[in-house]
Parts: C-alpha cells; sequence; structure tokens
C-alpha cells in the first residue's frame, strides 16, 4: 500500500472527478467529499428496513424480564452495542460510561454480540479491572434474528465510534426503535436526529454515561424518544435508498444514449 500510494490518490481522484454521478454514503462524509474534491455529490445513504408500525415494542417488553442468547442470560433493560471488535470503535468508552451508570442503576447491563477479534481479549481485561463481569456481556456469533432480537428489544443502543463517517448501526437500532446514544461529531450528527437520543460531548464519558442513564430513568420518556427514532430512521430507509440509486444510474444511461445518437448523427 505504501509502495502504491500515489497511484492509488491519482486513480481515487481521476475516478471521481470523471465520474458522470457521484453518490456519497450520507451527509457528513457527502460534505467531506464535496470540498474534498471541488465537485457535486447526490446524497445516497445507507438503508435499512422501516416496518410500517409495530416499533418500538412495547415499554414492558423493553424493560421487564429478559432472554438467554448463547448460553448468557441478558436482563432488561439492556444497553446494546454492535459494531467489528476493532480499537478504533471504541468500546472501552462504552465498557466507563456503563460504570458510570451502573452507578444508578446497578443491574443494567451493556450487551456486545459480534466474533472475537485481537482486540477484544484487551476489552475483556479492561471489564474485569472495573469490576464489570456481571454488566458486560461478550455474546459471540450470533445469527441474524438474534441481532434483530436484541435491537428490538434494546433500551438503549450506544455508538462510541467517534470517527464513523455514517454508522449503519445507528439506522439498524433507531429502525427498531432504541434511542440512541452517541458523540456529538461525525456520522451520527447526521442520523441521530433531534429528540432520538443523546449526543454526548466528544470523548467525555461521564455526559455519555449520563445520556445513557436518563434514558434509563423514565419508560415513558425513553418510550417517546423511540417512538420519534423510528419516524427520523425512515429518511434513511431501503426503498429511499434503492430509488436515489436507480434515478442517478438511469440518468447516466440516458446521457450516454444520448451522447452515442449525436456521434452518430454528426
Amino acid at each position: 500500500m505504501l509502495r502504491a500510494t500515489r497511484f492509488v490518490a491519482w486513480a481515487d481522484r481521476r475516478s471521481v472527478q470523471e465520474a458522470d454521478q457521484l453518490l456519497v454514503n450520507g451527509g457528513y462524509i457527502g460534505d467531506i467529499i464535496r470540498r474534498t474534491y471541488r465537485r457535486d455529490a447526490i446524497d445516497c445513504p445507507a438503508g435499512c428496513h422501516v416496518a410500517a408500525t409495530g416499533f418500538p415494542l412495547p415499554v414492558e417488553s423493553r424493560f421487564s424480564g429478559g432472554l438467554t442468547i448463547n448460553g448468557y442470560p441478558i436482563r432488561r433493560p439492556y444497553v446494546l452495542l454492535t459494531n467489528r471488535h476493532y480499537p478504533q470503535k471504541r468500546f472501552d468508552l462504552a465498557i466507563r460510561a456503563i460504570a458510570e451508570v451502573r452507578k444508578r442503576h446497578p443491574r443494567a447491563q451493556l450487551v456486545i454480540p459480534g466474533p472475537a477479534t485481537s482486540h477484544t481479549g484487551s476489552l475483556k481485561s479492561l471489564v474485569t479491572e472495573l469490576g464489570l463481569e456481571d454488566a458486560v456481556l461478550f455474546l459471540g456469533p450470533i445469527t441474524e434474528e438474534e441481532l434483530q432480537s436484541l435491537y428490538e428489544g434494546a433500551a438503549v443502543y450506544v455508538y462510541p465510534a467517534p470517527e464513523e463517517d455514517f454508522g449503519m448501526g445507528v439506522i439498524e437500532a433507531m429502525a427498531k426503535g432504541a434511542p440512541v446514544v452517541a458523540w456529538d461529531q461525525a456520522g451520527p450528527t447526521v442520523t441521530v436526529g433531534p429528540g432520538t437520543g443523546h449526543l454526548a460531548e466528544p470523548l467525555d464519558v461521564m455526559d455519555y454515561a449520563a445520556g445513557i442513564t436518563r434514558l434509563l430513568d423514565s419508560r415513558e420518556e425513553n418510550q417517546a424518544t423511540g417512538e420519534r427514532a423510528v419516524e427520523w430512521a425512515r429518511r434513511f430507509d431501503w426503498e429511499r435508498h434503492v430509488d436515489t440509486l436507480e434515478h442517478a444510474v438511469l440518468a447516466v444511461a440516458r446521457n450516454h444514449v444520448q451522447l452515442q445518437l449525436e456521434a452518430q448523427t454528426a
């Protein structure tokens, strides 16, 4: 990669600047690309399925009882974190935040599904260091059905990655009615809408924890926040994504046909 840097940079700029249409994954990264490449671009954020009705689930379904996945008993209400176990995703910040949340909600759990990586061991060491063995659950690989069940039942969804250009997990969680806590920078500034969760001061764990705590304090406010989250997620539904992509492709195709016809008649 180091040897190919100049070639990659040239190919990247040429492909972007000479494209007939340029589509970008949402407003945040889109603005960066527009400034960097000095050309217009169409917002075409990644989409997910948003059900017409049924979400969020009734508040009792997210604040009482529990479930078991991969042999791990999960108590409700729980806080969900979904992402790859990589250092840049900053799971450590969410783990430190849950330590603060537990001071007010001692039964709250942070649930983390997904296959282990070389970084997972250091995260588990942090959990042990903070005495959170009962509070942080690493579920390991799960099925898509189990993942959707976790989204549906979550009282709060957290997204601690500070530099994500979009953050698909945020949209997937909101589509199921889960309020979101993330940082007030990068992708979540676009994907987390007004009243759909809490955007914490960047890298301020105490503010992050306060956002989670407030969403656990009041079931009524949590439910109202979840309802707003579902409506906001409709801005990013799969159908809208496909429509935007289709219109762009057809516009390019029509333009090419027109150019060929003009060349034939010239």
